[in-house]
């Protein structure tokens, strides 16, 4: 509606307006067909789109990128250390590679992979803001695949519980060990009901979860030894893969100064270099002595008397280690950089590799006797 004030001029009354209605665009044929439909049939809701098929090749991707398969030397040299240890500390043939150890190096690889799928659940949100560049971040796997997957490693994990459960109740197998295992395990996936809090605290967050080793030992130790008990020498192999672990861990998140801008969850956000670095180097030490307990320990089992003839040269091997490592570590800190910082973690993980090749090459002429 508009007032025409040019009308007055032409011997209107001025006191009455004169209203022009300016006609309205009819609707077309189609639109009006159209909104007599809406009318008269119920609105439904949008259909989610359908699932895409898992991509073989997607899949290897994100292997290579969150779960890579040259980690996998890693978990059967963890897997054959404490299986080996543990036998031979109770004074029984070591591990032998039947079908049935076969079995159980695959369920123990299985579940480090549950926990890294529910790592990408829990932490996919974050990723999405800061790694957008990710596997599953940018769409090429989605999370209801690796939900799948995880679901089938869980399974089989369960599956072979019961089995084992059935094998050996006579001897009183425990599943306990493993339901104490999975129970932590679900506190780490709610990030023990405080995430916000701890992600304040991230060295004490790293340590919350690298306490879930431990408990795989004492699993290990379960699949090792149906129905044995606790004892000083699980004591040694707790704390030896909990600072294995824990020097990993941090390791995995140090970068050097020029790299924090591209990495947020870097620990060097919240600690100093120098106090990251003296941790792993503690870690390692921790490590070594626990190598030392578990060597001393295996020879009283066994009756061998100890020499310095039989140790030395491990022991050297581990001193030669650690201070690699040392020094490694004031070179870097002299000058950080990327390329001082990847030496640092290559001396690092020499130390890890050294840890268990020591104890191994320390048990195999036991084992072959």
């Amino acid at each position: 509606m508009i007032h025409d004030d040019n009308d007055s001029s032409k011997g209107v009354n001025p006191d009455i307006t004169v209203t022009v209605e300016r006609a309205k665009p009819q609707p077309s044929r189609s639109t009006q067909t159209n909104n007599t439909k809406d009318s008269s049939e119920p609105s439904h809701p949008k259909k989610a789109e359908p699932i895409k098929p898992l991509n073989v090749s997607a899949l290897r991707l994100w292997i290579d990128e969150r779960f890579p398969l040259a980690n996998l030397p890693a978990f059967i040299l963890l897997y054959t250390t404490i299986h080996c240890y543990a036998q031979l500390s109770h004074g029984l043939p070591a591990l032998s590679f039947s079908l049935m150890q076969i079995d159980n190096i695959i369920v123990f690889v299985s579940f480090f992979l549950l926990m890294r799928i529910v790592d990408e659940h829990k932490d996919f949100e974050h990723d999405l803001k800061h790694y957008p560049e990710r596997v599953l971040q940018r769409g090429a796997i989605s999370l209801i695949h690796l939900r799948w997957i995880g679901v089938g490693a869980l399974g089989l994990q369960l599956i072979h519980l019961l089995t084992l459960s059935i094998k050996h109740h006579e001897i009183g197998f425990n599943p306990a060990m493993q339901l104490y295992m999975y129970a932590w395990f679900t506190l780490m996936g709610v990030e023990f009901f405080c995430g916000k809090i701890l992600k304040l605290f991230p060295l004490t967050y790293a340590i919350l979860h690298m306490a879930i080793l431990p408990l795989v030992v004492l699993w290990v130790v379960q699949m090792a030894l149906p129905g044995g008990g606790y004892s000083l020498s699980i004591l040694g192999l707790q704390l030896f893969a909990f600072f294995g672990g824990l020097a990993g861990e941090i390791l995995r998140k140090f970068r050097a100064p020029e790299e924090l801008d591209h990495y947020v969850d870097a620990y060097n956000h919240h600690h100093r270099a120098r106090t990251l670095t003296n941790l792993i180097f503690l870690s390692l030490c921790i490590m070594s002595a626990a190598q030392v307990l578990l060597i001393n320990l295996i020879d009283n089992k066994i009756g061998e008397e100890i020499t310095l003839h039989n140790s030395l040269p491990f022991y050297g091997v581990m001193l030669v280690g650690l201070i690699a490592f040392f020094m490694s570590k004031q070179y870097y800190l002299q000058s950080p950089c990327i390329e001082r910082r990847k030496q640092l973690s290559v001396v690092t993980l020499i130390n890890l590799m050294i840890g268990y090749y020591v104890l191994l090459g320390y048990l195999t002429p036991l084992i072959s006797t």
